[in-house]
């Protein structure tokens, strides 16, 4: 509980710094319910935070729902919770016996229901606003998770270095610049395909 009363003002300094979009906000109102739940011993329902978190975006400004940054997020969230538990339950009754392969499949198994849950809700979104989607966007999440992940941990880590040394930075940032280099490399070659 004192970790949720440290960790709170940092989530809204995260959506300071995102700009207070409305897709940043629904994750910092989802993940303030999340707290307050655990704080007064009370069961999180996330689909109910999820609601709610629309609500109170809704009611600060009405024209948020024309937002494509509200429209997506909430339907990738949407579709993730509603989809992604089947999905896994699926899967998993045909994990492989053995402990250290069961872990692997977990993860691709994870990785995937959870890109396809999302992706099932936001294309019609996605048809909605830009009038087209594709099925790439399933395979090019495939090919760069692994990636964003080290950007993302490598980049909280560049930072925390920048502190100490920017030697030690530059390090990292050009470590960091491999991931990021095949992430564009999928990308572009992937939309290629679609042109």
């Amino acid at each position: 509980r004192k970790g949720f009363l440290i960790a709170l003002p940092l989530i809204i300094a995260y959506a300071v710094i995102a700009g207070a979009s409305p897709s940043a906000m629904r994750a910092v109102i989802m993940q303030v319910i999340l707290m307050i739940s655990v704080f007064f011993y009370r069961e999180y329902d996330a689909m109910t935070a999820l609601f709610a978190a629309l609500l109170l975006l809704l009611l600060q400004n009405p024209f948020a729902i024309l937002s494509a940054s509200l429209l997506l997020s909430f339907s990738a969230t949407f579709g993730i919770l509603l989809l992604n538990g089947v999905l896994l339950q699926m899967f998993w009754r045909h994990r492989p016996k053995n402990r250290a392969l069961a872990k692997i499949y977990g993860c691709i198994v994870s990785t995937i229901t959870v890109s396809f849950s999302a992706m099932v809700f936001t294309m019609p979104v996605t048809l909605l606003i830009l009038g087209s989607a594709s099925m790439l966007s399933l395979i090019s999440n495939l090919l760069i998770i692994w990636a964003v992940s080290v950007v993302m941990i490598g980049g909280i880590f560049m930072l925390a270095a920048a502190v100490i040394s920017m030697a030690l930075a530059e390090i990292l940032v050009n470590i960091l610049h491999l991931p990021l280099t095949y992430m564009v490399w999928v990308i572009t070659k992937l939309g290629g395909l679609v042109e």
